[in-house]
């Protein structure tokens, strides 16, 4: 611009009417005209008297309307309060150099760099004549690059990363992050190589300063570099970073820019998560429940290790199949259906099965019963992505649940069969002892005689039934004693002949002198009967049922039968039927809880589960052989305990056929009319007044009103108002010394014990002939009390 000044200088020139100019020459016009430069002349008040073409375009004025016009009216109004001093600085320096910011008449603001010079005339200040050149563009890239650095520099200040700018190997600068982050001051880090924050060897057991100079290497080659590198702090302590390596040019100076992005929170973070997967996966994973996860489609996406052993499929022939039907579920069977429509309704709408039980099926055929507790997993939406059901084995518990209703069952039906039994007692007593007393009257030769000993035997055979139906009531009162299974099997033949189709024949092949095993007999006959009514089931058109007992050293047992064995000898209970057999199949589950062949409503699936779960108890097992249409042998092995019972032999004349007549008077208590008043006839007959009450508390009022007489009393056990037991006690209460008999149906047990514990002397069993209750009376009337 000075070499314009220069040129515009010598150009102008004052005239002598005051200014005159060789510009009026046409070659020094041309010449300022091309000046690209703004070029002008002005008086002290600023009025323009010439300009160049240039600074005449720029304003937008053609010359003679330019000429004239102040300075002042085209300087920007922030700045026009300058002009006066822009005047002032050249009056006293004689030039002047600096910026001024016009505005054209586009209205478009410029900024001008000028440079001016006072011009005299015979030593007296005239005008000033000037350069100036529009460097809007550059005060605009000024500012730009200004704020650029600014904004770079606030980035840099406060990155939330560590970022280095690095000249070869060493570090050039770095901003507060890289100190905070690494723990140390500035100067700890200009100047020094990045290995030497680094440990000696990595992760990956490369060489620190190795492995970093050829990552320098290589992002100054122009390949951006991103890694996980181990910094080391000026403390010693390690943390983990993530480095993003480029190179840049800075005043033609090439550099390199490292952001260290440290990543130890994340780090620590993701091992804790592992850790806690790991917990839980080992949590999921060894739990004694099964955990299974599906799609709504019922697609299988997980299932847990007990859940494979449980069922016995591998993770792999379930997991990733959207088809389960024929796995856990079964693809036949009398659920099978039941239990593919829950599942279908269980993957559509989960809400409505929080809980549920089914049978499912192992891999193997076993139908186990499980307890789902189910739970949806949603997304953020709401929608159910995957159904979570976490299921427990319950089939022990079911088993459990029917053996306790079963039991609850045979309990209110042995109640029953007990007051049935009871009642029969008093019926079948009454017509023995008429029986036993129209006998006393006629001798054998009578004709009479025999028809009246027809009638005893079937009254005799009334009172056994009524013996197993007492028998039967005692079910659920697990008592150890020893036990004949001849004695139990004759008594299950006897129910079976009355109950099962007449086309099948029954036989028995008992070993004489069975050993005694040791058990609660109710039970073990409940084992036999539910094989015996299976084995029946087995034979729809008829067959052959036979029953057999024999005897076995533990050595001889067949292999298998018995995992160490806890008896010298066995006991050895063989049920054989000809009925339709079993296969492979059927064989290796008869025995699981709810397992059955039969249609729905026709089985629980319990009978031979419930047997055998009392033969475990009694320390025995069951074998199963069978053939599909060859028939079934089922063989009970129990421990023999006891030598068998040495029987009395029978003499030709029995004591108990001979009647004892007495005297004394006998009060008689009992609320059966029929058994009240035959043992008024009989008692009269062996020659004792009777006094007869029907329940307790009459029979108290009347020993009171006695005492002094009465030599005995007979009472029975169940009676209204007050019983036997009520009235015993009361009895002794008013007399300690009282004598008395109980007569009653029940067998010599439970509450009778007890009753005989309390004091009561004798005991005898309905129903009895007259010998055996004369003799009772005999022997308790000559004890002296």
């Amino acid at each position: 611009m000075m070499r314009y000044f220069k040129m515009a200088s010598n150009t102008l020139k004052m005239n002598r009417g005051g200014y005159s100019s060789d510009m009026e020459d046409n070659t020094y016009k041309e010449l300022l005209n091309e000046i690209p430069e703004f070029v002008f002349f002005h008086d002290l008040d600023g009025r323009f008297i010439e300009v160049n073409s240039a600074l005449k375009s720029m304003l937008g004025l053609e010359e003679g309307n330019l000429l004239g016009h102040k300075i002042p009216e085209f300087i920007h109004p922030s700045y026009r309060d300058k002009f006066p001093e822009y005047i002032k600085t050249i009056l006293d320096n004689g030039e002047d150099s600096g910026t001024m910011v016009v505005v054209d008449l586009a209205g478009k603001t410029r900024v001008l760099e000028y440079h001016t010079k006072l011009v005299n005339r015979k030593g007296v200040p005239v005008g000033i004549r000037g350069v100036a050149r529009d460097i809007s563009e550059k005060k605009r890239l000024e500012r730009e690059l200004k704020d650029r650095e600014v904004l770079y520099r606030t980035l840099f200040e406060n990155a939330e990363d560590a970022i280095f700018l690095m000249e070869g190997e060493l570090f050039a600068d770095c901003n507060p992050k890289t100190l905070e982050m690494f723990r140390c001051e500035k100067a700890d880090i200009i100047g020094k190589p990045p290995y030497l924050f680094s440990p000696e060897y990595q992760p990956d057991g490369q060489l620190s300063r190795k492995k970093a100079l050829e990552k320098i290497k290589s992002a100054m080659s122009g390949s951006p570099q991103r890694f996980e590198w181990q910094h080391k702090r000026k403390d010693g302590s390690l943390f983990d970073t993530i480095v993003s390596l480029y190179r840049i040019e800075v005043q033609k100076k090439e550099l390199l820019v490292a952001m260290v992005h440290d990543i130890s929170p994340h780090k620590s973070a993701l091992k804790a998560l592992e850790a806690s997967e790991r917990k839980y996966r080992e949590v999921v994973e060894n739990t004694n429940v099964i955990i299974i996860r599906y799609k709504p489609d019922g697609t299988f996406t997980f299932i847990n290790k007990f859940g494979e052993e449980f069922f016995g499929f591998k993770r792999e022939e379930i997991v990733g199949k959207r088809n389960v039907i024929g796995t856990i579920i079964p693809m036949t069977g009398r659920n099978s259906e039941k239990l593919k429509a829950i599942f279908r309704d269980l993957c559509r709408f989960p809400e409505g099965y929080v809980e549920n039980e089914s049978i499912n099926v192992t891999k193997d055929g076993r139908q186990v019963y499980i307890a789902w507790r189910n739970q949806p997993i949603r997304d953020e939406r709401g929608t159910v992505k995957e159904i979570l059901s976490i299921g427990a084995d319950v089939t022990k518990l079911k088993q459990l649940e029917s053996e306790l209703l079963q039991a609850k069952k045979l309990e209110a039906i042995g109640t029953l069969a007990g007051g049935i039994a009871h009642d029969f007692n008093n019926i079948v007593g009454g017509m023995l002892g008429y029986i036993s007393l129209l006998k006393q009257q006629h001798t054998e030769s009578d004709p009479h005689y025999a028809i009246l000993r027809k009638i005893e035997r079937a009254a005799e055979q009334t009172s056994e039934l009524v013996k197993q139906l007492l028998a039967f009531s005692m079910r659920g009162k697990f008592e150890l004693k020893p036990v004949d299974m001849n004695e139990i099997i004759k008594n299950v033949v006897r129910i079976l002949r009355r109950s099962v189709s007449k086309k099948i024949e029954l036989e028995s092949d008992l070993q004489m002198d069975l050993p005694l095993t040791e058990g609660d007999s109710s039970q073990l006959e409940q084992v036999i009967m539910n094989i015996c009514v299976n084995s029946a089931q087995a034979m729809p058109e008829g067959g052959e049922l036979t029953l057999k007992t024999t005897t076995i050293d533990s050595k001889d047992l067949p292999k298998g039968v018995i995992k160490g064995a806890m008896a010298d000898r066995y006991v050895v209970v063989s049920i054989t039927d000809t009925g339709i057999g079993m296969d492979k199949f059927v064989r290796e589950h008869v025995f699981d809880p709810f397992f059955t062949t039969k249609e729905i409503g026709k089985g629980t699936g319990l009978g031979l589960s419930t047997a055998y779960g009392i033969v475990r108890n009694h320390r025995g097992t069951i074998r199963v052989q069978s053939e599909v249409n060859r028939g079934t042998t089922f063989e009970i092995y129990l421990p023999a305990k006891y030598e068998p019972y040495q029987k009395e032999e029978e003499t030709t004349t029995k004591a108990s056929e001979t009647t004892v007549q007495g005297k004394g008077k006998i009060l008689v208590v009992d609320d059966e009319d029929v058994f009240r008043e035959m043992m008024r006839d009989v008692l009269s007959y062996l020659g004792y007044e009777v006094i007869a009450s029907e329940n307790g508390k009459e029979g108290i009022k009347a020993y009171q009103e006695h005492m002094e007489e009465i030599d005995l009393v007979i009472l029975d056990m169940n009676m209204p108002v007050m019983d036997g037991k009520e009235m015993f006690r009361e009895l002794k209460k008013i007399d300690p010394n009282v004598k008395a008999l109980l007569a009653t149906g029940f067998a010599l047990d439970g509450e009778v014990q007890g009753l005989m514990d309390e004091g009561i002397m004798g005991f005898i069993q309905k129903p009895f002939m007259i010998e055996d209750i004369s003799m009772a009376i005999d022997a308790l009337l000559k004890i002296d009390a």
